[in-house]
């Protein structure tokens, strides 16, 4: 919910060709802080979170099964499976959040081309952006091995910047078709990337949010453990 304002601005951003920056900001300032849209978002987090609570046990012996001692391969099967099963299902919620931002009347998801193009290139992104974010972490352990917290969390923020750019093109194409099929029509390559640096920024922000709720989490639980009981 935190970060809802600079998805809504990110949306915004990359279905918006005919606002320049400054149109879409004014914009974005005058919707409410809690809206349609933060609802949707909202839910969405929730269902993802459930599915991925349910569907981690039930995949974890056919992918095992499948693919061996390759720590990779077992990641890369996982992170298709859970995209393939769960973004189907969270397709609604997307399109209903792209539409509404979008300022269409109709939010519902229509059984139609377009629809199954994004969903498709839903599972590509998610998949992508997973297992890229997999090969980053694994090739940074050794150096975040013993380090601060500020290191960790600036290469946190680097790796789900340089995984979030990559899939960022097949972000918007999705987005477009949500929007129906005609509005793909004299797309450019720049404009696949338009709103990439309020992404850059809603990284930062993620990733600072999880570095206060770690630091706090670990500040208690050190707090807990200094506290000895004395019976007198």
């Amino acid at each position: 919910m935190l970060l809802a304002p600079l998805e809504d601005l990110k949306l915004m951003t990359q279905m918006s060709s005919r606002m320049n920056p400054t149109q879409i900001v004014r914009t974005s300032s005058r919707s409410p802080i809690f809206n349609l849209g933060v609802l949707l978002l909202t839910s969405r987090y929730v269902a993802s979170r459930f599915l991925a609570t349910k569907l981690k046990n039930r995949i974890k012996p056919f992918v095992a099964e499948i693919s061996g001692e390759s720590t990779f391969l077992r990641h890369a099967l996982n992170s298709v499976i859970w995209a393939a099963v769960s973004i189907p299902i969270l397709a609604p919620f997307d399109c209903a959040r792209t539409r509404f931002v979008a300022g269409r009347k109709h939010l519902g998801l229509k059984l139609n081309r377009s629809s199954m193009i994004s969903v498709l290139l839903a599972i590509a992104g998610m998949s992508i952006y997973r297992i890229l974010s997999h090969l980053l972490y694994g090739m940074s352990k050794t150096i975040l091995k013993g380090r601060n917290t500020t290191t960790r969390f600036l290469l946190e923020f680097l790796i789900n910047s340089v995984a979030t750019t990559a899939t960022y093109p097949i972000d918007t194409l999705r987005r477009m078709y949500f929007l129906e099929s005609h509005a793909i029509k004299g797309l450019t390559s720049n404009m696949l990337l338009r709103g990439v640096w309020i992404n850059l920024i809603r990284c930062f922000t993620q990733a600072l949010l999880l570095l206060l709720m770690r630091k706090q989490f670990y500040n208690k639980k050190n707090t807990r453990k200094k506290v000895t009981f004395n019976p007198n």
